[in-house]
């Protein structure tokens, strides 16, 4: 029906864009040299660390993800590298209808 229809072309341009009305979007993207791997991901308001890896598995050189439905305001994405002890930590403020890019390079490796 004309309904279905209508619905799901707005189900396509809200999916499509990937942000959600009134949120943003973090990507991050692994772009460290060699066979380096993130192997644990975090996303979390700023100041408040979480404890629970957005990732389920290592993210290779040029893999992404996608963290969409982000509330604006600032964040904090860390990385765990080949599961040791380097890290990396970006400080990013989230606003309403963007998306983000979070590019892990090897400088960023604390």
């Amino acid at each position: 029906t004309i309904r279905l229809i209508i619905a799901l072309a707005i189900a396509a341009l809200v999916l499509g864009s990937c942000v959600l009305p009134g949120t943003g979007t973090i990507n991050v993207r692994n772009r460290l040299s060699g066979d380096r791997r993130i192997t644990a991901l975090y996303i979390y308001p700023a100041g408040s660390p979480d404890t629970v890896s957005e990732i389920s598995s290592p993210m290779d050189y040029n893999d992404v993800h996608s963290e969409i439905g982000v509330e604006p305001g600032a964040w904090t994405v860390e990385s765990i590298v080949d599961g040791g002890p380097d890290r990396t930590l970006e400080d990013v403020t989230v606003t309403e209808g963007t998306i983000d890019v979070i590019w892990i390079v090897d400088s960023d490796v604390e």
